[in-house]
């Protein structure tokens, strides 16, 4: 025999087409089995023939199984054996039948869980799956994400700019007034004055009188004024007489005068 030679093709045996094959056909082998029937072989192509090929690389099935292509009208099969009995067809998925099993490509079909990472918004989330009632104040408005929802101030409670609350002339429950009414918060008047019955103070009594007197004119001019002269304020109590003192003896003076005379 030749040293070295070479096969630059593969010949199918004689026409077999409707005899079966099994693993154990391809011990140490690698064949062209040719033609096959599909039905004889039990592949899942559509085609009335398939071309088969197959191969175990050990002679036995200690080394791994034998594995068996089919080609045929709608691409490529392969299955597997151990000795007698094969496995399952399985299809080769391709870029021209990808969108023929499920999930496809662009994922019709999918169902079940699936364990995958998401970034972004998903193209269907434009709702809730549940409706929620959002409550703001006292007032409750659903929302279940396709639109936005808002409250006006009057909803929520709160007054506006301009607003002002139906008791704003109150301060703890109780009125105001310019006048002197019992019961109610002392109001300037228009004049700036404020106008009350009685003032009340609790400061302890002095000792000393210093300062100025209040006083009113009269019931009608009864602004509380202040007089720190002590003349006017002696002919206002009628305690105009004078007291003299010295060494001398007195002369002179007015009824009501009082000397007192002391000696040096």
């Amino acid at each position: 025999a030749a040293s070295s030679h070479e096969h630059i093709q593969l010949y199918a045996r004689t026409d077999n087409r409707s005899v079966a094959t099994a693993p154990n056909d391809y011990n140490s082998y690698f064949t062209v089995a040719g033609l096959k029937q599909s039905s004889t072989v039990g592949t899942p192509m559509t085609g009335t023939y398939v071309g088969i090929i197959g191969w175990r690389q050990w002679s036995d099935s200690s080394g791994g199984p034998a594995t068996e292509l089919a080609f045929g009208d709608e691409g490529i099969a392969f299955r597997q054996g151990a000795t007698t009995t094969w496995g399952s067809w399985l299809r080769l998925i391709h870029s021209g039948n990808y969108n023929s099993y499920a999930p496809t490509l662009t994922g019709t079909g999918a169902s079940g869980t699936w364990g995958i990472a998401i970034t972004g918004n998903a193209a269907t989330a434009t709702k809730l799956a549940t409706t929620r009632a959002l409550t703001i104040g006292g007032t409750a408005k659903n929302f279940d994400g396709s639109a936005a929802v808002s409250w006006s101030l009057a909803e929520i409670g709160a007054l506006g700019a301009s607003a002002k609350a139906a008791d704003s002339s109150l301060l703890n429950g109780v009125s105001d007034s310019e006048s002197n009414t019992a019961s109610t918060i002392a109001k300037r008047n228009s004049s700036g004055d404020i106008v009350a019955r009685l003032f009340r103070s609790t400061y302890a009594n002095q000792s000393t009188i210093s300062g100025a007197i209040a006083f009113r004119i009269d019931t009608t001019d009864n602004y509380i004024r202040f007089c720190s002269d002590a003349a006017a304020i002696r002919t206002f109590l009628s305690a105009q007489k004078t007291i003299t003192r010295g060494t001398a003896a007195p002369s002179g003076g007015s009824d009501g005068d009082i000397y007192i005379q002391y000696t040096a």
